[in-house]
């Protein structure tokens, strides 16, 4: 407790310190546009929650895309959250590039402390506002948080801030899809019949910010038609499928052939078949998919198979030989040297890569050779415990994963074609993309307190700032998208729930298939993308809706983010404004300051949720 209270002093101080520098530097800034908007929020009194109006603006400048927020009374770390979020959405919806600009949001409010991200959706129409350069009606207010998806998620006292939005003399409340009718005093209320009646304001629903883009400023973003036939094309994997295919199945052949012939009880034989039985599943799935000229789907089955066909072999190596610890060092050291093999030619292929579809092919590549070092490890570590069938399972992993790091090389030497791109270039783009994927969590760690798609973006983003550190970019971007992905469709099930599935689904679909269009229309061919988007149909086709939703939003983010890298190495793109002015964070002092001191407040509150979580997991 002690400790706790010692946190929060040292954040309100940090905090305040933000608050008295960051006028003196934004006043010093020339914005291109501000907009104003009011959001109501809800205030605990004596008497029970009552409904507030709070004041925000938002100003755009030329920039890096540093997003600056400044509020009176504090924030919670969630607000800080939602701008960044509500930036980033607004970004994509207006067609601009996030960090050729600053922003700045100022939010005012009589709760005593800001927080909850009720506010993101109405940040975001303020932010696509001010980029478009458009007025917004005052008499128009909303509440609804911001999903990564440009959805609006649902919030609560919609009630109480109805009526302060009616107290404030607004026309026109908008809320969340589905929120109309809530419940006040133990009595269901229409509120699209009810404040007409009683407050003479209308209650709007709104699905999307561009529901609520057009209600506040009368504009409408004209977007192409999606067709939905976008042609998914995976037969650049045909020739290496196929060879796979029958190693697996002469592979499938020796383990039941040994499994036959081994001494071992019937009992363990009875466990090892079942391992088989679940390979000659996913190598049927694979053959299957091959006749459907489903290439990369057919390869993802037949790494699936292979795990468990390796590790009955091993297995049974090990069992035979009675249990000898030489036999099960020897396959660790086989496995080894051949992952390390891999890893080394990774490495070698680094600085030779050539054109994009190249280096989304090497990102796959360098991600799954890191990630076959760590289950590695994770294989010795079991062996230490005596765990020796984990070890083992491990161990196969491993191999397999290694494995599917050489067929991306491959595939990766094969498209090598354009210009040059040195690794190294990766680096600041890279390390843009990891903070975006650790602020998205951060935010959904404070909306949910736990899911298995957040423990996945954990160990994602924690393996991303790993081989971040290592300078292993390709596999850092990687898996930040994967992290930031996993983390969005936490916060858009959250808000959204299981009824409306298929409308995510057909949102993350064409979205996907948009981003692949526009990577082609420029040349290039998607590989990775065009992977991911094949792998999402067949999720949706078992009606696996939520995996399906992951796989087309990997698809999407990847296309972008090489979009966005591609976009960055163009002349005159990329290009930071300090430059031009003569000078950087380090000449200007008082921004060094709020840099430094907003810098420290922000990394204090995500130690402070991290560590609440490591405390929780922790507990019985």
């Amino acid at each position: 407790m002690e400790n706790d209270d010692m946190i929060r002093r040292i954040s309100a101080i940090l905090f305040l310190m933000v608050l008295l520098i960051a006028p003196l530097s934004v006043s010093s800034q020339s914005f291109d546009y501000t907009v104003t908007v009011h959001a109501p929020a809800v205030r605990e009194t004596e008497d029970g929650y009552v409904g507030v109006i709070s004041e925000m603006s938002i100003s755009i400048s030329e920039g890096d895309g540093s997003i600056f927020v400044e509020t009176w009374p504090l924030s919670e770390i969630d607000t800080q959250a939602s701008a960044r979020l509500a930036a980033t959405v607004a970004s994509e919806i207006a067609g601009v590039d996030l960090y050729q600009y600053n922003f700045y949001y100022s939010i005012s409010s009589i709760s005593s402390v800001i927080g909850g991200p009720s506010a993101g959706a109405i940040l975001t129409v303020a932010t696509v506002a001010a980029l478009n350069g458009w007025e917004v009606d005052p008499k128009v207010m909303m509440t609804g948080m911001i999903n990564p998806d440009g959805t609006v998620g649902p919030v609560g006292g919609i009630y109480e801030k109805a009526e302060a939005a009616s107290e404030f003399g607004i026309e026109t409340f908008l809320v969340p899809e589905g929120q109309s009718v809530v419940t006040h005093d133990d009595q269901q209320i229409d509120l699209t019949t009810y404040a007409p009646e009683n407050w003479g304001m209308s209650v709007k629903e709104v699905t999307d910010i561009q529901d609520a883009v057009f209600e506040f400023t009368g504009m409408l973003y004209e977007t192409e038609e999606y067709s939905g036939d976008i042609v998914i094309d995976t037969s650049f994997f045909s020739e290496d499928v196929n060879e796979e295919i029958v190693l697996t199945r002469q592979l499938k052949e020796d383990v039941s052939s040994s499994i036959q012939d081994s001494a071992i009880s019937d009992s363990i034989r009875e466990d090892l078949q079942a391992y088989v039985d679940m390979a000659d599943e996913r190598l049927s799935a694979a053959e299957g998919a091959i006749e459907e000229d489903m290439y990369y789907t057919a390869m993802s089955y037949i790494f699936q198979a292979r795990i468990s066909y390796t590790y009955v072999r091993y297995a049974l190596d090990y069992l035979d030989s009675g249990e000898d610890s030489q036999v099960i060092s020897q396959l660790f050291n086989d496995a080894e040297a051949y992952i390390k093999d891999v890893n080394g030619a990774v490495k070698d292929q680094a600085t030779s890569i050539a054109g994009y579809s190249s280096l989304e092919a090497f990102s796959a590549a360098q991600e799954r050779s890191f990630e076959a070092l760590e289950y590695l490890d994770i294989a010795k570590l079991r062996l230490v415990w005596n765990k020796e069938a984990e070890a083992l399972y491990n161990l196969a992993f491993s191999v397999e994963r290694a494995r599917t790091s050489d067929f991306w090389l491959t595939v990766s030497e094969r498209s090598s074609e354009g210009e040059s791109i040195e690794i190294e270039q990766l680096k600041d783009d890279t390390e843009i993309i990891l903070n975006d994927a650790n602020l998205t969590y951060i935010y959904a760690s404070d909306l949910i307190s736990s899911s298995s798609l957040l423990s996945d973006a954990s160990d994602l983003l924690e393996s991303a700032f790993s081989e971040f550190n290592d300078e292993n970019y390709a596999a850092a971007l990687f898996n930040a998208i994967e992290s930031k992905t996993r983390s969005s469709v936490a916060i858009e099930l959250y808000s959204a729930g299981s009824d409306v599935l298929e409308s995510r689904l057909g949102r993350a679909k064409e979205k996907a298939a948009v981003a692949i269009e526009e990577q082609r229309a420029n040349g290039i061919i998607p590989i990775l993308s065009i992977s991911y988007y094949e792998f999402a149909s067949v999720f949706e086709g078992n009606g696996e809706l939520v995996n399906a939703i992951i796989y087309y939003k990997y698809s999407e983010g990847i296309a972008n983010a090489f979009k966005f890298l591609m976009a960055s190495d163009d002349d005159g793109q990329g290009k930071n404004p300090q430059e031009d002015d003569g000078g950087g964070l380090l000449d200007d002092p008082v921004m060094f300051g709020i840099g430094f001191v907003s810098g420290l407040f922000v990394t204090l509150g995500a130690f402070v949720i991290y560590r609440r979580k490591f405390f929780k997991q922790q507990s019985i």
